[in-house]
């Protein structure tokens, strides 16, 4: 899997998982096992358990063995990055917007 194709993935990943963990999960799914069939879905039914187990956000957590499962250091680091940091620009304006006051 060439790095910057996964890369581009991960990141269009990140800009539609707003529906927290389980958003997460169910959009790498799609897009990593249905789709793109980059990994088979008893391998990312069996990381997704193991990821349930470890204590921390399993999202992010299933979506660093992915990327070190493809791509290996580099990889994982990539997509630990990308699942947390791409949706903080677009999340940022929205948090600064307060309702007018009465």
């Amino acid at each position: 899997m060439p790095f910057r194709r996964a890369l581009r993935a991960w990141f269009a990943i990140s800009l539609q998982t707003f529906g927290g963990p389980a958003g997460q999960i169910a959009v790498m799914q799609r897009t990593l096992v249905d789709e793109r069939r980059w990994i088979g879905q008893k391998r990312f039914q069996h990381a997704l358990n193991f990821c349930m187990v470890l204590p921390g956000p399993e999202a992010q957590q299933l979506a660093i063995y992915i990327g070190w499962l493809l791509n290996g250091v580099r990889g994982g680091l990539a997509a630990g990055k990308s699942s947390t940091q791409s949706p903080l620009p677009l999340s940022r304006p929205g948090g600064s917007f307060r309702p007018p006051s009465s």
